[in-house]
């Protein structure tokens, strides 16, 4: 969902990335994935570029023009679990894959050598990322094994980890999880 307008945005086994507008309940837009499912995908802060994870890959629209801007097959080995843009900064896109690595992007660059500005190795396959802090300057992580990481993006430098969230959560309360 992008915060600020009526735009809902899902992702589907079908390879397709559907818009909806729910002011008038309908499919604004489609983008098609050419094929392989896509797994996740995130609009940035504008409103103008869309990211999806295909497969391994990244692709990126420009959602202005509706066409594809690229697609990026050597971040990642392995599925792309998440890709999310950076809330302040509109051309940083941080994806997340099952090979165990998060990788920072930019994507205001022309030229795909400079795409990668950054590589952080999670170690184990990554279900979900976010950002925290006032200025949002650390990214999470959850990893498919219940784990957790922290990032400072500004040093590139692991903060915090922890191998087993469900024993953090049930050893500091009542509270037993069947899953987090």
């Amino acid at each position: 969902f992008f915060e600020e307008s009526s735009l809902l945005y899902s992702a589907s086994s079908d390879s397709t990335l559907r818009i909806w507008d729910l002011r008038q309940r309908n499919s604004s837009h489609i983008y098609k994935g050419g094929g392989d499912e896509i797994w996740t995908a995130s609009a940035n802060r504008n409103g103008d570029q869309i990211a999806v994870g295909i497969g391994s890959k990244v692709r990126l629209w420009d959602h202005r023009s509706r066409k594809s801007l690229f697609t990026y097959d050597e971040a990642h080995t392995e599925d792309v679990t998440q890709v999310r843009f950076h809330p302040k900064n509109s051309s940083a896109l941080v994806t997340a894959s099952v090979d165990g690595l998060m990788c920072i992007l930019d994507t205001s660059k022309s030229d795909l050598d400079d795409l990668i500005t950054s590589v952080l190795s999670i170690d184990v396959s990554v279900a979900r990322l976010g950002f925290a802090g006032a200025d949002a300057d650390t990214v999470w992580c959850q990893t498919h094994v219940e784990g957790m990481q922290v990032w400072s993006l500004g040093s590139e430098s692991r903060v915090w980890r922890v191998d087993d969230m469900r024993g953090v959560v049930a050893a500091a309360g009542p509270l037993q999880p069947d899953y987090l």
